[in-house]
């Protein structure tokens, strides 16, 4: 997937996201631009932590984050059964 961000600022971002899902865990690699470091997060609900890995200027470095709304604002809605939110039918549109 392609995602574009627009900052506040006039800049703009595109990345290419990839996803891996396990029973467990699920990974998000997002592939950055230019100067952008790539990221790797894993989401792991079982002990409710998003831990990000990435490389910068040669060193290995990373972070864990709790599984929570202040830190990850989309969760809630990531975390529910589908059906269960306000789209309960797939909008399918052919491409």
């Amino acid at each position: 997937m392609i995602a574009t961000r627009h900052s506040t600022n006039g800049n703009v971002r595109h990345d290419t996201i990839g996803y891996f899902f396990e029973n467990e865990k699920t990974a998000m690699m997002i592939h950055g631009r230019r100067n952008e470091p790539d990221k790797r997060m894993v989401f792991n609900p079982s002990d409710t932590t998003i831990t990000c890995l990435f490389e910068m200027n040669g060193r290995k470095s990373g972070y864990v984050l709790p599984m929570d709304e202040e830190h990850w604002p989309g969760m809630p809605s990531a975390m529910r059964p589908y059906g269960a939110g306000p789209r309960s039918k797939l909008n399918y549109t052919g491409k």
